[in-house]
């Protein structure tokens, strides 16, 4: 081989080396732009993420601050008068207990439901007192902020005895009226208020007064006990 082939090999043999390593360079910068990509991609969908939950949380905020919120009242807007149960024995008929609801509200409380009772039990344990639930058929109302619905009456079930009379005297049981709301927000979501009152007999005297336990919340459901 002459002096002339050898140099032409060799250069053969430069241009070969230098090609692969401009493919080599070539293909490194194409891996790097493709990890650039699926860096880029991951942040998008990271941020398309974390938007969705700033949305959502701004609807849940949302929908808390303006949904209806339904309470018990014992208070009569159009008298200005304190309303309390009706307690009667034997002939004088079924205990009643008027009470007024309000929506604290920004919208409307839909489909407003009240079921309650009126009973006795042992004082101080009356023991697991069972929630009356709205029947199928019970009229339903919508109750609007700042509007109060009155009166509305909750009714004992049954006619008491005259021993009922003498245990609720002897202190050793109370009445109690209790009983639960039920209604829709304007969002579709169920809600409810369970409420207790209690009336009892103190030296001779009857006393009536809300339970420290038996009201509650969906959304704070505090003590329910008992």
């Amino acid at each position: 081989m002459g002096a002339i082939q050898c140099l032409l090999l060799l250069g053969q043999i430069i241009a070969l080396v230098i090609t692969i390593q401009q493919s080599r360079v070539a293909t490194d910068a194409a891996f790097a732009s493709v990890r650039a990509s699926q860096r880029s991609a991951k942040a998008a969908e990271d941020a398309v993420a974390k938007s969705d939950e700033i949305l959502t949380h701004a609807q849940e905020s949302s929908r808390t601050e303006l949904r209806a919120y339904v309470s018990i009242d014992l208070y009569d807007g159009s008298s200005g008068t304190d309303w309390v149960p009706e307690i009667r024995f034997g002939v004088e008929g079924r205990s009643q207990m008027p009470i007024t609801l309000k929506n604290h509200g920004d919208t409307p409380a839909l489909n407003v439901r009240v079921a309650g009772n009126i009973d006795i039990f042992p004082l101080q344990k009356p023991g697991k007192i069972p929630l009356p639930k709205p029947r199928p058929d019970s009229s339903k109302t919508v109750l609007f902020p700042n509007n109060p619905l009155y009166p509305t009456k909750i009714e004992a079930l049954r006619v008491f005895s005259a021993a009922d009379k003498m245990r609720v005297r002897a202190e050793t049981h109370a009445i109690y009226a209790f009983g639960q709301v039920v209604y829709t927000d304007v969002f579709g979501r169920s809600h409810y208020t369970c409420f207790r009152y209690v009336v009892r007999s103190l030296n001779g005297k009857m006393f009536f007064a809300e339970c420290p336990e038996g009201n509650y919340t969906d959304d704070n459901p505090g003590d329910r006990r008992g």
